[in-house]
């Protein structure tokens, strides 16, 4: 971007990034151009990530720093474990079929903080509609998943980045 910033008509207001800009002055001071925008998915959307985080840092050992995208590896297992449940299988092509049906609506919702229920649920012949700590995770048959949430972050004119706006999404 440098060259667009010499120029003296670029405005960075003006200018949208990726996630992989998003705070990028806090390591290299050079890349914060002020105004300029990016966005990031959001994975503390979700209704349980208050719980997640704290079963998290009253587990981590002493050093580990919290990361809002851990939640995505902790939602993993879990969407791992039910499709299983669900399948009554340990097969990974049987688990895989069962992922969109236990993550998308109709179906009680259940979140890790009631993995029993949810369990006996999809025992029972239920359907179900996990949410993760990361929020509902909707995957679709393909096994795509889209987040339910994107920050907004610009940079300021000291070159500190901040959120400036959460946008919810619905699918």
């Amino acid at each position: 971007m440098g060259p667009l910033q010499r120029t003296g008509k670029w405005d960075g207001a003006r200018t949208w990034g990726g996630d992989a800009l998003t705070n990028c002055g806090a390591s290299v001071p050079d890349a914060a151009i002020p105004g300029m925008r990016s966005l990031q998915a959001n994975a503390s959307a979700g209704s349980s990530f208050g719980d997640y985080q704290k079963l998290f840092q009253a587990n981590a050992q002493t050093g580990v720093t919290f990361s809002a995208f851990t939640a995505e590896a902790f939602d993993s297992v879990f969407i791992a474990f039910l499709g299983a449940v669900a399948a009554r299988s340990s097969d990974p092509t049987a688990i895989s079929g069962k992922i969109a049906e236990i993550t998308n609506p109709p179906g009680q919702d259940y979140t890790f903080l009631q993995l029993n229920d949810a369990i006996q649920a999809l025992l029972a012949g239920q359907q179900i509609h996990f949410n993760g700590a990361t929020g509902p995770l909707n995957f679709t048959p393909a096994g795509r998943v889209t987040a339910t949430a994107y920050d907004v972050w610009q940079v300021a004119g000291d070159k500190s980045a901040s959120i400036a706006q959460t946008v919810n999404f619905t699918p």
